[in-house]
């Protein structure tokens, strides 16, 4: 029996000629393999053309492998030690005849810095620019096992070496033809996938109306379900776009859906253009209108559209049903304390929902004394496996109730939307304050500590109290110096969760 190839091959820091040079001599495969592909670019270079030409290599070997194998998976990771680099795993299973020549052409591809390899193999090295080139103008109609990887391509070459290379004639070509990436938008990959059209941005996404949003956030990997997500009205306060969902009110980014729409008329036809551009009212109401006595009251503040905001107030789906859109924005915000404030003293006719989002109205103030420390962390657990950011599979309880300075910390690990970017490890410290005090910089004393301690990327506070200035201040200076991302949850803000889930209310507190 012929010997196997090893079940594990890393591109960069194997022997990729012996690797070639044995399935050449007609060794067998293994049933399940796993390759290491390095990236050279990404997490390094500032330059936006190296990580396209990165991201092009990656996918056009990965994509050759997974269709020889089944159950093909891609996962993305850094190198804890020098030299640090960003690198993906490509794994399948019960590889079949032609798994291996590609394998062979894979080692050639990411071997071209081994003289030998260049040398035996230069045939492949002189075509090389001629491949890729073909494999660039065939993404259009490709189906692709991991479609993430032509999306970030197509970021990277939009919002980045477009502007690098403006006035090269291929980026002028590339305008002419994809009047979309004027307005930072590219075809994804993904919509062979889905059904129909999508396009991508950095900011948001236009989904064709065709395609079911349950199975739009499945495939972006995303644990969403349309049933969290609530009819909210758009109100502009102060020069500031507001989504308002009940008591959840969310800063709604305008700027974004009006350059999202502009480009949405690009998508049809000329007649759509015209008629998107200048006919259709978008946040206003002509005075004709008010005046014809068919028309009855305006209740909807966007013409033609509907909003919906997710409860956790960090999604929006804007729907255009007239042409048969859908716009989806990833990065929104619920408002914080003093903005919600400020909103209640603007708007006096939203002062009841104002008040229940601020946690002052009397039957729906949480009783924080009649919890103990455990039920306290228990209900921070709850708020965090809730929340569509992260992701609950990671979730897990450290330490013990009241132990160092007084709080068990949660780590989870962030739930991130594809390959945009590498999911991040989160600590939670729970701080159970009975008393009508604030949470100061005194009651967190060792941040840094604990940062280092479970080499943490994101930090985050929940607390029973409002969280002092001073505590601010403390976890500002220690994590922008480290980097770290923090994301609080106040008494206001659990207040909030508590209120969208009255069955968690009743759970911990039983009213």
């Amino acid at each position: 029996m012929n010997e196997s190839i090893p079940p594990r091959i890393d591109l960069e820091a194997d022997n990729l000629l012996r690797v070639i040079k044995r399935i050449e001599a007609g060794c067998q495969c293994p049933d399940e393999i796993t390759i290491i592909i390095p990236s050279y670019a990404i997490g390094h270079a500032n330059e936006h053309l190296s990580i396209c030409e990165d991201l092009l290599d990656i996918s056009y070997v990965t994509e050759a492998m997974a269709a020889c194998v089944s159950n093909p998976s891609l996962s993305m990771r850094r190198q804890s030690t020098s030299p640090y680099r960003t690198q993906f795993v490509f794994n399948g299973k019960d590889p079949g005849p032609d798994f291996l020549s590609q394998l062979r052409q894979s080692c050639m591809h990411f071997g071209g810095d081994d003289p030998d390899i260049a040398k035996l193999y230069s045939d492949y090295f002189q075509n090389y620019p001629d491949t890729m080139e073909r494999y660039k103008d065939s993404l259009d109609e490709r189906q692709f096992f991991f479609p993430a990887l032509i999306d970030d391509y197509h970021a990277n070459l939009i919002n980045g070496a477009y502007y690098t290379y403006e006035q090269s004639d291929w980026v002028q070509a590339d305008l002419a033809r994809y009047p979309e990436r004027r307005f930072g938008f590219h075809k994804s990959a993904f919509s062979a996938q889905l059904g129909a059209d999508a396009f991508a941005s950095i900011e948001s996404w236009i989904v064709s109306a065709k395609i079911d949003l349950g199975g739009f956030f499945r495939a972006l990997n995303q644990d969403v379900a349309i049933s969290q997500f609530h009819s909210a009205k758009l109100s502009m306060l102060n020069n500031v776009c507001i989504a308002t969902a009940g008591d959840l009110h969310v800063h709604f980014p305008l700027d974004g859906f009006l350059k999202a729409r502009v480009c949405q008329s690009f998508l049809g036809d000329e007649d759509q253009v015209l008629r998107l551009g200048w006919q259709r009212p978008l946040f206003s109401v002509a005075p004709a209108m008010l005046s014809m006595r068919e028309y009855g009251p305006v209740n909807q503040t966007v013409s033609g559209h509907a909003c919906l905001v997710h409860e956790s107030g960090e999604l929006i789906i804007l729907t255009d049903s007239d042409e048969g859109w859908n716009h989806i924005f990833f990065e929104s915000r619920a408002l914080d304390i003093l903005e919600t404030k400020q909103l209640g003293l603007q708007v006096a006719d939203l002062s009841s929902g104002i008040d229940r989002a601020l946690g002052v109205s009397g039957s729906h103030r949480s009783n924080w004394q009649s919890l103990d420390d455990e039920q306290f962390e228990a209900l921070c657990y709850d708020l965090i496996y809730s929340h569509p950011g992260f992701d609950h599979e990671t979730i897990r309880k450290m330490g013990h109730s009241r132990s160092r300075d007084g709080g068990r910390d949660i780590i989870v690990w962030t739930q991130p939307l594809a390959y945009r970017e590498p999911s991040k490890k989160f600590v939670f410290q729970c701080k159970l304050v009975t008393s009508k005090r604030s949470l100061g910089k005194r009651d967190v004393p060792d941040i840094g500590d604990m940062l280092e301690q479970y080499d943490a990327e994101g930090f985050g506070i929940m607390t029973s109290a409002a969280i002092d200035a001073t505590l601010f201040d403390a976890a500002d200076a220690i994590c922008e110096r480290r980097n770290i991302v923090q994301k609080h949850f106040s008494s206001f803000e659990i207040e909030r969760f508590l209120n969208q889930r009255p069955e968690l209310r009743r759970k911990f507190f039983g009213s």
